[in-house]
């Protein structure tokens, strides 16, 4: 379950991306008379989606499960749409979203402050949880990610535990949902007793979903020289292959800086909006520390008039 405070963190990879999804048709109703229409993933598994929510686009929640890290499990899991009200009664109480493993159900409403995409594979999360091997007496994530984050010990240091009387916080099975999410989200949340999901816990998540070490790749640089001119910015696209590596943006001013103090910016953007900002008098450097698979853009940005800067991008 994800609660109303919540706010998910960072993820994937390239290849993963805007792809299309195909319709396979319309299969089963559900409980509240909704139809179910089923997608398929690249594998061609059934992925089912509901839509119980007036204008909700079920292709859109297709879409980020089929670009997710996930396995067989995907074609015994449906996913139903559901408005706030609705979620509030199936779920008991106000929360963002829950997962009902008796019908193996995923219920998300339409509209949330957190983002269909955090939501939808948080609750995700709690499906795989059934799936993969673990460690201990009841479901806790994946063997793979209780040993890179070292669980036991924190078990031992009573920042997590087992029980459903524990908050929301100190649950095993909520923090995997929460690095599971965070394996494809890219924000800055980091678990609030724990720290956050390092890389190394990234890709044993990726390992326990898909039974495979993820492949690492060595990180690349991109040089450009970019003179402004009139311009208030200019874009430079990366693809960035590793999810959880740095990603670094370095602009050196090539001219003297003026005295009214203009500067030449770095914004770095993911799916249109801006996730780092740096800024300052000459040489500007931005660093971000755990990117996620997919395509980044570099935005340098000049403030008063026109800048022109040397660009070193590393991507990841």
């Amino acid at each position: 379950m994800i609660t109303g405070s919540l706010t998910v963190l960072i993820a994937l990879q390239a290849s993963m991306l805007g792809a299309s999804i195909s319709v396979s048709g319309v299969s089963t109703v559900t409980d509240a008379g909704a139809k179910v229409r089923t997608y398929s993933d690249r594998q061609g598994r059934p992925i089912r989606i509901s839509s119980e929510s007036p204008g909700a686009k079920p292709s859109t929640y297709a879409k980020i499960l089929r670009n997710s890290v996930h396995g067989s499990e995907i074609s015994s899991v449906t996913v139903r749409i559901v408005t706030s009200k609705a979620l509030y009664r199936i779920c008991g109480g106000p929360v963002g979203g829950c997962y009902k493993s008796s019908s193996k159900s995923l219920i998300v409403p339409a509209k949330s402050k957190l983002g269909a995409e955090s939501v939808l594979l948080h609750e995700y999360g709690h499906h795989l949880d059934s799936y993969v091997r673990g460690v201990g007496p009841e479901l806790n994530g994946g063997r793979h990610w209780y040993r890179a984050l070292k669980v036991g010990s924190l078990i031992k240091k009573g920042k997590l535990g087992y029980g459903r009387n524990l908050p929301w916080n100190k649950k095993i099975s909520e923090m995997w949902a929460e690095n599971y999410a965070g394996v494809h989200v890219d924000t800055s949340f980091c678990w609030r007793t724990v720290g956050c999901l390092t890389t190394k816990g990234r890709r044993a998540i990726i390992r326990d979903v898909t039974g495979k070490r993820p492949r690492v790749r060595k990180a690349r640089t991109v040089e450009r020289s970019v003179d402004l001119g009139k311009k208030k910015n200019r874009n430079i696209t990366v693809t960035v292959s590793r999810a959880g590596g740095k990603l670094l943006a370095k602009a050196t001013p090539e001219v003297e800086i003026p005295e009214d103090g203009a500067t030449c910016n770095i914004n770095l953007l993911r799916g249109g909006k801006i996730v780092d900002i740096a800024s300052g008098l000459g040489t500007v450097t931005l660093k971000r520390r755990h990117a996620v698979g997919g395509k980044y853009v570099v935005q340098l940005n000049g403030s008063s008039i026109g800048c022109k800067a040397k660009v070193k991008i590393t991507v990841p």
